[in-house]
């Protein structure tokens, strides 16, 4: 089922008027529909990944919720029994799975606190890039919840 909806509104990032038309959620086209008065107006926000909320229950008016599915960590990489734990190897192969088993994303904790108390990453770069790149060949998207930094 295709659904559209031809929006004006001021992108936020540079503060310019745009119309755009919005098919399935993801913009097809940025320009003008003639003879068509826009569906809605507003402010225009990037695509945001709210991964952290507390879900409620459908209800008109509040924002479509898509969830992904458990959060993957190595073992001891994250709040026992909070997530599921994999090892190094494992990553890509359970990415993608819980990817499947969601709405098409899958939450990584690339950091957790080390034994002195500061943030360590919890992947090596390569690891961490190789399940990235299977999740998105397979569709889906992945967040990494980091607080240490870069």
């Amino acid at each position: 089922m295709n659904r559209s909806m031809y929006v004006r509104g001021t992108m936020v990032e540079d503060g310019q008027a745009r119309e755009l038309v919005i098919a399935d959620g993801v913009v097809a086209g940025a320009a003008p529909v003639p003879s068509r008065e826009p569906d809605a107006a507003g402010w225009v926000l990037p695509g945001l990944a709210d991964v952290h909320n507390h879900l409620l229950a459908d209800e008109a008016g509040w924002p479509r919720v898509v969830t992904a599915g458990r959060f993957l960590s190595p073992p001891g990489g994250y709040f026992p029994g909070l997530a599921r734990e994999v090892a190094w190897a494992g990553l890509a192969r359970a990415a993608v799975e819980e990817a499947a088993r969601s709405g098409g994303w899958t939450k990584i904790i690339g950091d957790f606190l080390g034994g002195a108390g500061e943030f360590v990453p919890n992947w090596p770069a390569d690891v961490l890039a190789e399940a990235v790149a299977q999740v998105h060949a397979a569709g889906g998207r992945v967040a990494v919840h980091a607080v240490g930094p870069p």
